[in-house]
């Protein structure tokens, strides 16, 4: 196996982080746009998931920059256990985004609300569904070469 030093990992991951940020952004945008305009719930809700995916990446880019930290006084065993943190943090997130999205699918269903057919919105959701595998497969990659428990969880 391909033994990388400690700063071409960090740079892995950044990059790794970065993209999922990027991607994530461009995302949420397009859905955002294109949910409201067809009004479609699951879009909708799809582009919070992306937007959950962003606040992700920012707690795994803050947990990855502080386990490399070099133990202290008060840490006499490094920093490692932050992304494990930030694993916990990114699973609590989104299950309340969650909650949230099935709150709003269920008032959708009672109140009868439509949304409007059209092709876009099938265009979009393949779009996005082609992006994330393979935004999925590089942070993936990555993760494992960095042994990173928060990089996997932003996987």
């Amino acid at each position: 196996m391909l033994t990388l030093t400690s700063s071409a990992l960090t740079r892995a991951e950044s990059v790794a982080i970065w993209l999922g940020i990027a991607g994530n952004i461009l995302l949420f945008a397009g859905k955002i746009v294109i949910g409201f305009w067809f009004r479609s719930i699951a879009i909708i809700s799809d582009s919070l998931n992306s937007f959950t995916d962003i606040i992700a990446s920012l707690i795994v880019l803050v947990s990855i920059r502080a386990s490399y930290k070099e133990a202290d006084s008060q840490h006499p065993f490094g920093h490692k256990g932050a992304q494990p943190i930030a694993g916990l943090i990114v699973a609590i997130f989104t299950g309340i985004v969650g909650c949230e999205v099935i709150t709003q699918a269920v008032n959708r269903l009672l109140t009868g609300d439509k949304m409007q057919p059209g092709l876009l919105p099938i265009f979009l959701v393949s779009g996005v569904m082609v992006s994330k595998l393979f935004m999925h497969l590089y942070v993936r990659k990555v993760a494992r070469r960095a042994c990173s428990t928060a990089l996997m969880a932003s996987a």
